[in-house]
């Protein structure tokens, strides 16, 4: 199975702009909703995150239309597998060692596993050579 990269960076894209926006326009209301006290460090490191979000989003959607795989454009792939890997081992681990059922961390769990899985199948596919009116 081909895996589509302009797919794999758009939804990756809209996730991460969607929680840099989240997390920069609503940071009392995501730590609430995390059962964080939302004191002002709290609130600070919670707008720290959201500029990390919007970067990583505006990386993959000005990346989109690029060759990426193997060995192509490889700190962008790197980063992306590190990021979401990362993130879903973490949230994998919390997940399962908590005892009530959340459907926003599940959500979240879910959301980061199926995106560094693509990242991961993208690092070991070598892309094809694009298709050209000079190749046709």
């Amino acid at each position: 199975m081909k895996i589509n990269t302009r797919v794999l960076l758009l939804a990756s894209t809209i996730f991460n702009g969607m929680m840099g926006l989240l997390t920069s326009f609503l940071p009392q209301e995501v730590l609430k909703i995390s059962d964080l006290p939302s004191s002002a460090v709290n609130v600070l490191l919670v707008q720290l995150l959201s500029a990390f979000y919007i970067s990583f989003a505006m990386i993959n959607y000005l990346s989109k239309d690029a060759i990426i795989g193997g060995i192509y454009n490889r700190p962008i792939l790197m980063g992306n597998i590190a990021y979401h890997g990362i993130a879903a081992i973490a949230l994998v681990k919390y997940t399962f060692s908590q005892a009530e059922f959340s459907a926003i961390l599940l959500t979240l769990t879910v959301v980061y596993c199926a995106l560094s899985l693509g990242f991961l199948k993208l690092f070991f596919t070598v892309p094809g050579k694009p298709t050209t009116r000079e190749n046709a």
